[in-house]
């Protein structure tokens, strides 16, 4: 697995298995193999058929692993496409630092910046159910654009910001 960051942490397939085994010896069983395309924040690995291991690349990166594990059941509530769900989350082991998780793998094509044409407009189907307004302390926040470039947005609609 190439490094992407200075600070990245190291991650391989012994290592991996080693945690998986360790954490969740259900899954011992399952075939582990990394896949083509993983993330820049996080390591991906298939798990068997029908799973995934996420494992942050970068010291601090097991707080993301948090907080998806709290918001991804909301927001798949609420929107019209599938988000992974959280089958386990594993904790700090074997000489990795971070948290990391186990989710329900979704099949599909990975993600591509968008096409000429689509302007700020989602693809079809891209669309929310209900309003997704991030919620602190009981007090709603401004709508922003997150790292991904989808913007939550009061007026029900999902956009993708643009380079230009």
């Amino acid at each position: 697995m190439s490094q992407l960051h200075s600070d990245e942490l190291s991650i391989d397939v012994p290592l991996v298995r080693r945690l998986v085994d360790r954490a969740f010896p259900e899954y011992a069983g399952h075939d582990l193999v990394p896949t083509r395309d993983s993330g820049s924040s996080n390591a991906l690995f298939r798990l068997g058929e029908d799973m995934q291991v996420r494992l942050p690349r970068q010291p601090g990166g097991g707080a993301t692993i948090d907080k998806e594990a709290r918001w991804l059941p909301f927001v798949g509530s609420r929107i019209t496409f599938a988000v992974p769900t959280v089958l386990g989350i594993g904790e700090p082991d074997l000489g990795y630092s971070e948290r990391w998780e186990i989710t329900h793998w979704l099949d599909g094509a990975s993600a591509a910046p968008p096409r000429p044409g689509w302007g700020n407009s989602a693809p079809a189907g891209l669309a929310t159910r209900h309003p997704l307004m991030p919620m602190t302390a009981g007090r709603q926040r401004r709508a922003s654009t997150t790292r991904t470039g989808i913007s939550l947005c009061p007026s029900h609609s999902v956009s993708i910001r643009g380079d230009g």
